[in-house]
């Protein structure tokens, strides 16, 4: 889920703070077009493919990987690797029906490695109408292999951003970000919310994750 939920994996052992997460409200615009979805496949339930093995983002519908290899994680699987509920980095359910993706926000010996995803919105946002944003998060941890991917380090800043074009670098964090969350997530059990209005400045496209 970015890895907010029942535990994305890490990357062998090098991805030290992987966190699972799933938009489960999605982007609502609180403007003219009250309750509208702007995040398709907001909760990763569309694939082209089961995914078979890590890093298989791009099977989730209109999703795709800005940087590293974040993971999809969906119960159709069935060799343990990207399982639900009990894969690789984890062993949670998922919030909300059978998937959620996972990424890494800390690696421990490489100080700029992230992992990110993103996808194109329903419709752009239109300047000065506030959107309000949720997605659930949960560090992952504790899965079948616990060795090298369980949670070593707890992260914050888990976040949401929006740009006008599709990125391939996590560089794209630097600056507007529209939310981000403060806390130290720790809790491998639970899923813990992150919300919050945001009033774009532009008609931005894209909403990367990470």
């Amino acid at each position: 889920m970015p890895q907010h939920k029942g535990h994305s994996r890490a990357v062998g052992s090098r991805a030290h703070g992987q966190i699972a997460i799933a938009f489960t409200l999605g982007l609502a615009c609180l403007g003219h077009v009250s309750g509208q979805n702007l995040v398709p496949n907001g909760s990763f339930e569309q694939y082209t493919l089961c995914p078979s093995n890590s890093g298989q983002v791009l099977l989730a519908d209109g999703w795709s990987i800005i940087s590293q290899s974040p993971d999809y994680f969906n119960r159709c699987n069935s060799n343990d690797s990207v399982d639900v509920p009990h894969n690789i980095a984890g062993y949670q359910e998922p919030f909300h029906g059978d998937a959620y993706m996972g990424v890494a926000t800390y690696h421990q010996g490489i100080p700029t490695y992230r992992e990110c995803i993103q996808r194109p919105l329903a419709a752009p946002l239109t300047p000065g109408v506030p959107v309000y944003i949720s997605l659930m998060a949960s560090p992952g941890g504790f899965g079948n292999d616990p060795g090298s991917n369980s949670l070593r380090y707890a992260s914050s800043g888990v976040g949401v951003k929006f740009s006008m074009q599709a990125h391939t670098t996590w560089t794209v964090w630097s600056g507007n970000t529209a939310l981000t969350l403060a806390t130290v997530l720790s809790d491998t059990a639970s899923w813990s919310q992150v919300s919050g209005v945001y009033i774009p400045d532009s008609a931005y496209e894209y909403v990367a994750i990470g």
